[in-house]
């Protein structure tokens, strides 16, 4: 199984650069999601839950983009999970202190 990665673009020419495909990274960050999370995630259905709430694509060899409106929601669906997503939710924090967008390269 490949690394589950999760960038977050730190502004707007991060995001920019993320969706356009510039091979400069200097305005992104990255998170490597650990298998047991990731794992986890796709178990308990949390990204099933994602896809259908905000029709969405989650699953193992995709990549998605969650946009900053969803990410309030987001982050209520993690915690009725409690604390089982930690690094997910790491990211998702960033994502909110940016507030770019989450990127999910599965």
């Amino acid at each position: 199984m490949k690394d589950k990665i999760l960038v977050v673009p730190i502004d707007e020419q991060g995001v920019s650069d993320y969706e356009n495909d510039v091979s400069k990274i200097d305005r992104l960050k990255y998170f490597i999601l650990s298998r047991k999370e990731f794992n986890s995630m796709i178990s308990d259905g949390f990204f099933d839950l994602l896809n259908d709430k905000f029709d969405l694509w989650i699953e193992e060899y995709e990549e998605e983009i969650i946009p900053n409106e969803y990410f309030a929601s987001v982050k209520q669906m993690i915690k009725s999970f409690g604390k089982r997503y930690p690094l997910f939710l790491t990211a998702l924090n960033y994502a909110i202190e940016c507030d770019t967008e989450l990127c999910l390269e599965f």
